[in-house]
């Protein structure tokens, strides 16, 4: 019994850290509430540790193994930091409102609570200068003219006034 409780638990923490990877269809008030608490707790250092770890954890994927260098040291270090920030925060700081949220709607809908961190985090990754100049770099290949002709239809134009 106690083995299936903490493959569950593992499970949780596993798919909170990915944050936002699925979509919450409806969130109740215990699941914004806590969503609040896990944004107003997360630092800036918590962040940066999060997106260590994710960026790890999706190198693992067989498509992405050969542009990660990552050591199995580091990878060790990057659990553990990862650890002790969830602890902090669902434990520490947000123990009302994850409790609340385990008893009103399950375990599951924890992780359904990082999907605005996750949000957040993906927004200041994508304002990075390095990150959008790498965007910029895809754009230079991206035919811009046909991806106007495909959806900027005669309708499209007459209904926004052009």
């Amino acid at each position: 019994m106690a083995h299936k409780s903490f493959k569950k638990l593992r499970t949780f923490l596993i798919s909170a850290t990915l944050l936002g990877a699925t979509q919450v269809a409806i969130a109740g008030p215990t699941v914004d509430q806590l969503s609040d608490c896990l944004m107003k707790s997360t630092t800036a250092t918590d962040k940066t540790t999060v997106l260590q770890w994710t960026f790890v954890a999706l190198g693992n994927h067989p498509d992405l193994k050969a542009f990660s260098n990552v050591t199995s040291t580091q990878r060790e270090t990057l659990d553990k930091n990862l650890a002790t920030v969830l602890q902090r925060i669902l434990v520490e700081q947000c123990s009302a409102q994850t409790k609340a949220v385990i008893q009103a709607e399950g375990l599951q809908a924890v992780g359904d609570s990082f999907q605005a961190l996750g949000k957040t985090t993906g927004e200041e990754i994508l304002k990075n200068p390095e990150i959008n100049n790498q965007l910029k770099g895809v754009l230079r290949y991206i035919d811009l003219n046909r991806v106007a002709q495909t959806f900027l239809t005669p309708d499209l134009l007459n209904k926004l006034g052009l």
